[in-house]
């Protein structure tokens, strides 16, 4: 009726090598993405947590506002209390 015959439409296997070389720049781009993004983010943050671990009594620090002060106690739970001056007066706001 109204629908015609599609002559141009290849014969033969569907989904042989055309179905690799549709998927074979999705596979590099996953390559290429594994090497400059994933690999560095996952050692920098092992890196990092063995930094973090590192750290003891009395160990000099900095925290990420720029404070420069001892620790006085760590945990196995990342967290640290550190010694502030009592002369300095500090304003901690919450995110």
């Amino acid at each position: 009726m109204f629908i015609s015959p599609a002559y141009a439409q290849a014969t033969g296997v569907p989904g042989g090598t055309d179905m690799i070389a549709s998927l074979l720049p999705f596979v590099l781009i996953f390559v290429i993405m594994y090497f400059l993004i994933i690999r560095p983010q996952r050692k920098a943050m092992k890196d990092r947590a063995a930094m973090l671990s590192a750290v003891r009594r009395n160990d000099t620090v900095i925290t990420g506002g720029g404070l420069l002060e001892k620790s006085l106690k760590s945990s196995t739970t990342m967290s640290w209390k550190l010694r502030l001056p009592p002369t300095q007066k500090f304003v901690f706001c919450a995110p």
